[in-house]
C-alpha cells in the first residue's frame, strides 16, 4: 500500500483583516461621534468682556492704591488699570446720556463725594473670582464690583464673586 501523506489545511491568516477591520471601525466610530457633537450643537465657548471696579473708601491711602493697582496688574487686560477719580467719576456720570434725567439731582452733588475707583477690561470665556479675593477686604477697598458685557447676542450680567 502507498502511503498517502495528510495534508494539513494551511492556517489561514486573519490579523491583516482583523487590523483592517478595527482600523476601518476606529475611524468610522471617530466619525460618527465627532459629526454627532457638531450637529447637536456644541461649539467653542465665547469670548467674553468682563469689567471690575474696586471702589475706594474715603481717605484711602497711596499705599492702599499702591496695593490694590498690583493685585489688578495681574489681571490680563489688553487696556491695563484705569484710575477713575472723585472729579473724574462726577463728570463721566454728569455727561453720561443714560443720566439725562439725573443731571438736576447730580449739579447738586459735590464732585468730592464720589468715591475712587480702579477700571480693568478683561476678556475671557469666564471670569475667575479668585483673581479679585484678595481685595474683598484689603484695606481701603470699599467694595469689589464685576460684571460681564453685554453684547447684541448676549445680556451682560453682574458676577457675584
Amino acid at each position: 500500500m502507498t502511503d498517502v501523506p495528510e495534508t494539513q489545511p494551511r492556517p489561514a491568516r486573519f490579523w491583516p483583516v482583523a487590523l483592517i477591520v478595527a482600523a476601518a471601525s476606529l475611524l468610522l466610530g471617530v466619525g460618527i461621534g465627532g459629526g454627532a457633537v457638531l450637529l447637536a450643537g456644541w461649539r467653542q465657548p465665547d469670548q467674553r468682556d468682563f469689567v471690575v471696579w474696586i471702589y475706594l473708601k474715603d481717605g484711602v491711602t497711596a499705599e492702599q492704591k499702591a496695593a490694590v493697582q498690583t493685585t489688578l496688574d495681574k489681571i490680563p487686560s489688553a487696556g491695563g488699570v484705569t484710575f477713575v477719580s472723585s472729579r473724574d467719576a462726577y463728570e463721566a456720570a454728569r455727561t453720561d446720556p443714560a443720566n439725562k434725567d439725573l443731571v438736576a439731582i447730580l449739579g447738586e452733588s459735590d464732585p468730592a463725594s464720589w468715591p475712587q475707583r480702579f477700571e480693568v477690561e478683561t476678556t475671557g470665556t469666564e471670569f475667575r473670582c479668585e483673581q479679585v479675593s484678595a481685595l474683598w477686604k484689603a484695606p481701603g477697598v470699599q467694595q469689589v464690583r464685576v460684571a460681564m458685557v453685554y453684547t447684541k447676542d448676549q445680556p451682560g450680567a453682574e458676577i457675584s464673586c
